[in-house]
């Protein structure tokens, strides 16, 4: 199949955002041959409808073409992985040939994409399509990905952005510039121009941070960072068992290890984390209660999230690995536009099982609740649920006082607490860590809009 290929990179000639135009050359023996194999790969795509993905003026379009079938396998494969487009593919003529403009977030996806188009028609000519279709797509969203701005924030500033015909520009994978010239701002995901240098680089060290709240007479953790195994377990003895052992530097829950008993756990821990480059450790005291994720923008609380574990409950008849088979599967986890992720069988699941008395083989008694991770962080595959009417005022007050602190325009402050409707005065109320780049989940919310 013969196309010619144009790109517009940016925010320019009346376009909302980048797009790719296929000019069909008139090679329709070639088009027509395709038509079946075509037909086949949509079929068994995961479903993408629009009945506003054409727009072609005063004229209607044939959607089964295979020049329009051709186009429809892209912007299926495109938004699969991860791309967005805020108007409809326009269609038009030109010298004889009948042409697709696709808006884009990435030409080089587009085109990226266009090619594995060539290789589904080949498992689809021989038959093969249905058995390797899920491990093909798979690979395809991961490998796309390196076209498209890093992080989950960025696709919901960028469409709240264009949303009120902002221009948009992604000038890296950090970075897009929303605007014009010195009119301009710069984002890196929810990181914004305005922040201050000092804030960001006190609230990425979670030592610094937890100093100077607890300078302040921020109710935080006992700390320390530590270097040998040694050191760690003379700090477990100073302030008592149990401790939790986390990266210094990490994010999203990512090496963190809660609710350490004793020291033979604590080793075994230790020794875990050791075989991962994470750098410094840091071992805290491990405080009981709920976890909350509490956003603030310019100094006030814009929302409120209070965050559950990943957790199955017992039928009596099933074993953990089916239940967790069964919640892996459930339909948000496997989207890829949800913030639910699924739940992987690691090390930090198996130790959480085994102090429940539990394995991978038991059968929970119906009606019981098997927790399956030691933190509640959303991409360890938990949810969370708002709680902003319940937050108490004066936990309100408190957190719009940690973001002067901070000195930062935007925070994700998080919450241990027994419950937060009640006074931090009243303890059982810890400030675990402030983030300055705070994910906000891969659906638009308010704050979105708010920050653009």
């Amino acid at each position: 199949m013969k196309i010619d290929i144009n790109q517009i990179e940016g925010y320019a000639y009346g376009a909302v955002q980048p797009s790719i135009t296929l000019r069909f050359l008139e090679d329709t023996i070639d088009v027509q041959k395709h038509e079946a194999g075509f037909k086949k790969i949509l079929d068994q795509l995961p479903r993408f409808e629009d009945d506003h993905r054409f727009f072609t003026g005063d004229e209607a379009i044939e959607h089964a073409t295979p020049q329009a079938l051709f186009v429809t396998i892209l912007d299926t494969l495109n938004h699969f992985c991860g791309d967005q487009r805020f108007t409809p593919i326009h269609v038009f003529e030109e010298d004889r040939s009948q042409c697709f403009s696709l808006p884009t977030l990435s030409t080089a996806m587009s085109r990226f994409n266009m090619n594995a188009i060539q290789a589904l028609l080949k498992l689809a000519n021989k038959g093969a399509l249905g058995k390797e279709l899920a491990g093909f797509l798979e690979k395809q969203k991961r490998l796309a990905r390196q076209f498209l701005p890093a992080g989950t924030n960025a696709g919901s500033f960028i469409a709240a952005a264009a949303e009120r015909k902002i221009p948009f520009k992604i000038f890296n994978r950090k970075h897009i510039i929303f605007g014009y010239g010195s009119g301009s701002r710069i984002f890196n995901s929810s990181l914004t121009d305005e922040e201050s240098v000092i804030g960001v680089q006190l609230a990425k060290s979670k030592v610094d941070t937890n100093r100077l709240l607890k300078m302040s007479g921020i109710p935080v953790a006992e700390q320390a960072r530590v270097r040998t195994i040694d050191d760690a377990i003379r700090f477990a003895e100073k302030i008592g068992y149990p401790v939790v052992l986390k990266p210094e530097a990490e994010e999203q829950g990512r090496g963190v290890y809660a609710n350490i008993v004793d020291e033979s756990e604590l080793r075994e821990c230790w020794s875990a984390l050791s075989r991962s480059d994470y750098g410094a450790l840091l071992i805290e005291q491990h405080i009981f209660g709920h976890i909350y994720r509490i956003n603030t923008i310019d100094d006030k609380v814009v929302r409120v999230r209070k965050r559950i574990s990943a957790q199955i409950v017992g039928d009596g008849t099933s074993s953990i690995e089916q239940l967790l088979s069964a919640l892996n599967s459930e339909p948000l986890r496997a989207d890829p536009n949800s913030s639910m992720v699924r739940v992987e069988l690691d090390d930090d699941v198996l130790r959480t099982l085994a102090k429940q008395s539990y394995d991978t083989n038991s059968i929970p008694e119906t009606g019981d609740t098997v927790y399956l991770t030691s933190t509640s962080n959303v991409s360890r595959g938990g949810s969370s649920i708002d709680f902003y009417e319940e937050l108490h005022p004066d936990n309100f007050a408190l957190c719009e006082k940690i973001s002067r602190i901070m000195r930062l325009h935007m925070t994700g402050i998080d919450v241990i607490a027994e419950d937060a409707s009640q006074t931090w005065r009243s303890g059982n109320f810890v400030i675990c860590e402030v983030n300055a780049q705070p994910q906000l989940g891969v659906s638009r919310i308010q704050i979105h809009d708010n920050l653009i």
